[in-house]
């Protein structure tokens, strides 16, 4: 998602709640006092007066109900908005949060056009039009990101951009090998999983596929460097990266290891064919974690190449 639109997006939204707000406030000023019955005598006048007061009332309430719905549904979109603008986990959840916000979209337009129709006063027949501007632009705002973000997410759930950008088969879940040791993650593994999410929250590219995929080693010290891939015809996988950043920086014992894929990190991937050699030859004995139809599992790196090339 481009980060540009993303905090338009977000302004649009809070200018709505403001502007519906303002509504609100501008309305409470002047309705009450531009709604006029002629009377002649007591009883008429009486009559009349109670007629505005009446009117008053009722038209207030229906504008602080369509002020209310906005406030509610721009505060909707501007948190989804601003966790994406943050780079927090969003996919699915954001989209749909995004459709249901043009709630407000929708009262802006009806408040809007309620506030113009009155002709009471210049300054509610403005607030009127400026709802509706700053609504419609609202409406336009979410409408276009929850489409960018839903096609991203789109294009890592089918035939799939690969690492390298080739377009491959979806990878299953593994479901299981014989004689392959594999155990349940611990509190470290998770916060290596989470490490692994944020890296390529921060980085995806739904636009180019240029990174699609975040990695996270974890040394023996405790220490956790992340990666993400980098597109090439002969690119470097997202593992390839963490795991030399962490040797650039020194470390050589490496415990664990984990790489998803997607704008919000939800699928963990297993190491491709080149990346198994890889932590073979530099960890044979690191843990990678595996997304299998029992959840999370993890697995010495030596067991998923069972006859990894070696040069003795």
């Amino acid at each position: 998602m481009n980060k540009k639109l993303c905090a338009a997006a977000t302004a649009a939204a809070a200018a709505l709640a403001v502007t519906a707000v303002a509504a609100a406030a501008i309305g409470t000023a002047f309705i009450p006092g531009s709604i006029d019955v002629e009377a002649g005598g007591i009883v008429e006048a009486i009559a009349g007066g109670l007629a505005v007061a009446l009117a008053s009332v009722v038209l207030l309430v229906i504008l602080y109900a369509v002020c209310a719905v906005c406030l509610v549904f721009a505060a909707l979109s501007f948190a989804a908005l601003l966790r994406m603008c943050l780079g927090k986990r969003h996919g699915t959840k954001t989209v749909v949060a995004l459709y249901i916000s043009l709630m407000g979209t929708a009262a802006a337009l009806f408040g809007g056009i309620f506030m113009c129709l009155l002709s009471l006063h210049a300054g509610v027949t403005a607030a009127g039009a400026l709802l509706i501007a700053v609504g419609a632009l609202h409406g336009v705002a979410c409408v276009f990101c929850a489409v960018k973000l839903y096609k991203a997410t789109r294009a890592l759930k089918a035939p799939d951009v690969g690492q390298n950008g080739d377009r491959g088969q979806h990878m299953p879940q593994i479901s299981g090998v014989k004689g392959v040791n594999m155990q349940e993650l611990d509190k470290k593994d998770r916060e290596l999983l989470n490490a692994a999410r944020a890296a390529i929250i921060k980085n995806y590219d739904g636009e180019k596929f240029m990174h699609t995929v975040g990695a996270a080693v974890r040394c023996a010290d405790g220490k956790i460097f992340t990666g993400v891939n980098v597109y090439s015809v002969h690119g470097a996988c997202a593992e390839q990266v963490a795991l030399g950043a962490a040797i650039t920086n020194g470390e050589r014992d490496f415990a664990a290891v984990v790489a998803v894929r997607g704008s919000d990190g939800e699928e963990i991937l297993p190491p491709c064919g080149n990346c198994r050699q890889m932590l073979c030859d530099y960890a044979p004995d690191c843990m990678v974690i595996l997304g299998t139809a029992k959840g999370p599992r993890k697995v010495p790196a030596r067991e998923l190449l069972p006859f990894a090339y070696t040069v003795e």
